[in-house]
């Protein structure tokens, strides 16, 4: 359901899409979780990490953001909030 509608808006956006990863999680080397990412859409220059939730607000989308390993390169993730809670 969210992933071919994610899909749709990054193409959109002008925004290739080569792959669509899901449930993925990272671990540290003492094998503790560090972050779970529902969907990763990359291409050869651009990884979208997209958090999925039944019901998502602005403050969902802070918390992801300072919680990402990046903020620099994911700060734009907020701009597609209200884009995709159109999509439902």
């Amino acid at each position: 359901m969210v992933k071919p509608a994610v899909v749709r808006l990054l193409r959109e956006r002008q925004l290739t899409v080569h792959q669509v990863l899901s449930n993925l999680l990272a671990y540290d080397d003492d094998g503790c979780p560090l972050m779970e990412i529902d969907l990763l859409v990359v291409n050869s220059e651009v990884a979208v990490a997209v958090e999925c939730q039944s019901h998502l607000g602005t403050d969902d989308v802070r918390e992801h953001l300072e919680q990402s390993v990046d903020q620099r390169d994911l700060s734009y993730v907020a701009d597609f909030h209200d884009d995709l809670t159109h999509l439902e």
